[in-house]
């Protein structure tokens, strides 16, 4: 079954269900990949702003970015901090670091921190990361090409569906 033609059930209370309980292999290696590196054990080659985001210590979070870190750093999965922000609905390091952030910027697969509202049904963050400049149009080559708005039509969040189609924007 192609994951681009098909339509996870609504009936499942939240998106890990839902994922869970789908038959789509590409989104249950990702969500396993993802939350495995996001619960590795602490290392030194953790640079401090990803072990800020990783233990939600927003404060820090703020420190770290007002010192001048680099929030654009990529992790083993090619992701930025941004990313396991948006996957932990962190939504106030969300905000400190969406502005501060490439928004767009992909992971190996593809996964653009606005795929991970999308497929985890973040609708606050999804809100935050479009002000911000996210193009709901990005293709995750290695996610059946699809784009966040196709996982949220998925996913079957019509909240998040309405954020793409009538974007606010900062200006």
């Amino acid at each position: 079954m192609s994951l681009s033609t098909a339509k996870i059930s609504g009936s499942y209370s939240n998106s890990l269900d839902r994922i869970v309980h789908s038959n789509h292999p590409i989104l249950m290696r990702i969500l396993m990949e993802s939350l495995l590196e996001d619960n590795l054990p602490d290392s030194p080659s953790f640079s401090p702003l990803y072990r800020a985001v990783r233990e939600g210590l927003t404060d820090a979070v703020r420190t770290l970015v007002q010192l001048g870190v680099d929030t654009n750093e990529r992790n083993e999965l090619g992701e930025i901090p941004l990313h396991i922000a948006v996957r932990k609905n962190l939504s106030e390091i969300v905000e400190i670091l969406a502005p501060v952030s490439n928004v767009n910027t992909q992971s190996f697969t593809g996964m653009s921190p606005l795929h991970w509202a999308c497929l985890l049904g973040y609708a606050n963050i999804a809100e935050i990361l479009l002000a911000y400049g996210a193009d709901p149009w990005l293709h995750a080559k290695q996610v059946d090409d699809l784009t966040p708005r196709d996982l949220a039509l998925i996913m079957d969040y019509p909240h998040i569906l309405d954020l793409l189609e009538n974007p606010l924007t900062l200006q």
